[in-house]
């Protein structure tokens, strides 16, 4: 014989409304036109932990290196310093969402017209505050862009190449034309000798050091892996390059 029996315990939680004793309530914005709820405290875990958006990038932590910067409602902003809490309702736009209709943002073409990319690590934070300055001055005078990406580093020093980039995204945006079948990676002549395949991509052993960088001495750091749970900018290996006439070339790595 069936009897009712009463339940004890607690009702299942909707995660979505209800949040356990001191963890974040939810906050729904617009990330890349599209409505997503989140927990995380700041926005740069939002996007990269939660959201998968790994194209905004941890660097410095403390929101002076600009390369976690993304849109908010237009306007550049450093994701490691922003509370996911003062967000709700507003439109975020990180790199991932800047082409729209399968073509590239004028500044995104710019970027790989002229090549502005070295390690491609600052990128991300470069083309969007690049975004924001031309939507707000199309045509900026040097002083306007220098204040633009005053707080955007680039560790490899590719200044006066995302210079260019600018320069080419506006007269992209002035044309209002953007050839759809040009894309693609720049010219090797264009640039100078880049490897086969990106460094960081490929085993040590495998790397065509002395195709790209001559005859010489090559020293390699090996990249570790960063413990569980954790990002670090401090482990992602290192090189270099002495050359027979005596030139010395470095680079260290981080975690993409």
């Amino acid at each position: 014989m069936l009897q009712d029996v009463p339940m004890t315990g607690t009702a299942p939680r909707d995660v979505m409304s209800q949040s356990e004793p001191g963890e974040p309530l939810p906050t729904t914005m617009i990330v890349n036109g599209t409505a997503r709820s989140v927990r995380s405290v700041t926005l740069l875990s939002a996007l990269r932990d939660e959201l998968c958006l790994t194209g905004t990038k941890p660097g410095c932590g403390e929101g002076v290196c600009g390369s976690c910067t993304v849109l908010v409602d237009g306007e550049p902003v450093r994701a490691c310093q922003q509370p996911v809490a003062t967000l709700a309702g507003r439109n975020v736009t990180t790199i991932e969402g800047l082409a729209t209709g399968g073509q590239l943002h004028p500044v995104q073409q710019a970027f790989i017209d002229v090549g502005a990319a070295q390690c491609g690590y600052c990128t991300p934070g470069m083309v969007l505050a690049v975004a924001a300055l031309l939507a707000r001055d199309p045509d900026p005078n040097d002083r306007a862009v220098n204040e633009a990406l005053s707080t955007n580093v680039c560790r490899c020093g590719a200044y006066p190449r995302i210079r260019r980039a600018v320069e080419r995204a506006t007269e992209i945006t002035a044309s209002a034309v953007i050839a759809t079948d040009s894309w693609g990676p720049p010219e090797t002549s264009s640039l100078g000798s880049r490897p086969a395949r990106p460094w960081n991509m490929t085993d040590p052993e495998k790397r065509d050091w002395f195709e790209r960088l001559g005859d010489g001495i090559v020293a390699v750091l090996l990249p570790s892996e960063p413990a569980a749970e954790t990002w670090s900018t401090a482990g992602g290996g290192a090189w270099l390059h002495v050359s027979d006439a005596g030139m010395v070339t470095a680079f260290t790595a981080r975690w993409m």
